[in-house]
């Protein structure tokens, strides 16, 4: 039998979860589904709100990527999101089905751990993506990590590849 995979073997958080998503429904519907997953300390809040907060004590931050526009100058890249936060200890997940946007890109670059939703993703898939961010691992595979893609702000829109918080650079020395 195969040992568990790192996003397998995680359990529910042990901190309190935010989820960050502007659309009400979707953020209520994702947040039922981890509570019946066994997530039991997790709010729904919009972006505004989620930075505000940021300063609060730590926990998990579910990110939807699709929500994340901040304001200003650098409205619509979601690292205006992570880093606050990133800053004030949070581990951020970045949902979205952004695989080779400059959205996804920037979320990793800010030190956002990724999920890539995908249409045949369960629930039950999601929960474990979510407990194992929680936990300190990524779920997002290496490889996956360390794909290059397009980044706002940098010539040729091609970023660096992304290594998870923590985690030596995956690149060829």
């Amino acid at each position: 039998m195969r040992p568990p995979r790192t996003s397998e073997a995680a359990g529910p958080p042990r901190h309190p979860t935010v989820i960050i998503d502007d659309h009400e429904l979707a953020g209520t519907a994702l947040r039922d589904a981890l509570v019946e997953h066994g997530v039991t300390d997790c709010t729904v809040v919009a972006v505004a709100e989620a930075l505000t907060r940021a300063d609060q004590a730590p926990g998990l931050a579910v990110l939807d990527l699709s929500s994340a526009a901040g304001s200003g100058p650098r409205a619509g890249d979601p690292a205006a999101v992570v880093e606050p936060l990133r800053r004030h200890g949070w581990t951020v997940l970045a949902l979205g089905d952004h695989r080779g946007t400059a959205s996804f890109g920037s979320a990793l670059a800010a030190g956002a751990y990724g999920h890539n939703l995908t249409a045949g993703d369960s629930l039950a898939t999601l929960a474990r993506a979510v407990a194992s961010a929680a936990q300190g691992r990524d779920p997002m595979c290496p490889a996956e990590r360390a794909r290059p893609r397009p980044s706002p702000g940098r010539p040729g829109g091609e970023s660096a590849p992304r290594r998870a918080p923590g985690q030596p650079d995956p690149r060829p020395a």
